[in-house]
């Protein structure tokens, strides 16, 4: 059993791999860490039911720090979403000029 989670878990964390790069050619590289990170917690989650070991419970909590502290750190100075509905927001048109 440890052999088959083992195995997802790196199918996991590959899928993530793909999916990220993916993502950050589209979208970028702020949108495809988090997504990275999700694959590896939830290949890091599937590791701890194989066998609740030290070393299997700090990988997985460090992962989870590090997505916040990443996350965060990436949300730090970006614009915010406003989206399609700014752009059919009557009141958020600049004023035209008289005349």
């Amino acid at each position: 059993m440890n052999g088959v989670v083992a195995n997802l878990a790196l199918a996991i964390t590959a899928a993530g791999v793909v999916c990220a790069v993916g993502v950050a050619a589209v979208a970028g590289l702020r949108a495809a860490v988090p997504v990275l990170l999700d694959f590896l917690l939830a290949a890091g989650l599937l590791r701890l039911t194989s066998g609740l070991e030290w070393d299997s419970i700090a990988a997985t909590g460090l992962i989870v720090v590090a997505r916040h502290v990443i996350t965060a750190g990436l949300a730090v100075g970006t614009p915010p979403r406003n989206g399609w509905r700014a752009a059919l927001d009557p009141r958020s048109r600049s004023p035209r000029p008289p005349g």
